[in-house]
């Protein structure tokens, strides 16, 4: 299914530049990624007893690659279709009493593809500068949900034991979506600089409550899956054929 669906938008994406023979630029560019909201994803690992909350409560890196395709003479309205990869870590220890240590390590690795509409709304003749928005749908790919935890009993400056266990969740797909707001404006002729800043929702659609919570570690007993909120900043360059 993942993989049709991928196809299905390069296709349409490719029949459009076919059709509307227009330009079109490429974006690479540097992505950061942050859950928000009051969901156990977020919460702390430790909280109330050793295996609690996911901890996802950092701002994370990632990668972005995206076109654009322009519609109009103006370029005013564009089309754009990418994908994203970022890994989200909490790491969190406990100790207890000095002589030991609970930790848990949390990994989730996420990428998606997307597909969206902007309209440039405002520009000017300075650097080509234009301010934009738009609506961005996003299947999204959880690609690994695991969790390292354990216990060390210690005596000063010294591990004398170790006790270790992982738990992982099956790969998954959500479908959501966000709105982007951004500008852009020309370094140096067909090279532009971009920065953006998206708010939305990670599994607007195909939640399963079975799962819990979407972004908790594996293990906990969660008995559903709420919208998962979100915003990201992405900083990119662009060449436009």
């Amino acid at each position: 299914m993942k993989k049709q669906t991928i196809i299905l938008i390069l296709f349409l994406f490719t029949i459009s530049i076919s059709v509307f023979g227009a330009e079109f630029g490429v974006n690479v560019g540097f992505n950061t990624f942050r859950l928000f909201g009051d969901l156990a994803s977020e919460t702390e690992q430790f909280r109330g007893e050793p295996y609690n909350g996911g901890g996802l409560r950092y701002i994370e890196p990632g990668l972005d690659i995206s076109a654009m395709l322009f519609i109009d003479s103006g370029m005013r309205h564009r089309i754009i279709f990418g994908g994203e990869y970022i890994g989200m870590n909490a790491r969190e220890v406990m100790s207890y009493y000095q002589i030991a240590e609970w930790y848990k390590y949390h990994s989730v690795q996420i990428a998606d593809v997307y597909l969206g509409y902007h309209f440039a709304f405002l520009s000017a003749d300075w650097q080509d500068v234009k301010l934009f928005v738009g609506p961005e749908i996003m299947l999204n790919n959880i690609l690994s949900n695991e969790i390292t935890y354990g216990l060390r009993a210690m005596v000063p400056s010294e591990i004398v034991s170790e006790y270790e266990s992982n738990l992982k969740k099956d790969a998954t797909t959500r479908i959501g979506g966000r709105i982007r707001f951004g500008f852009e404006g020309c370094l140096s002729d067909n090279i532009y600089l971009t920065s953006s800043f998206n708010i939305g929702a990670y599994n607007l659609f195909m939640r399963v409550n079975s799962n819990g919570e979407l972004f908790n570690s594996p293990g906990i007993m969660d008995t559903k899956e709420h919208i998962q909120p979100f915003f990201n900043f992405l900083i990119a360059f662009q060449y436009r054929f």
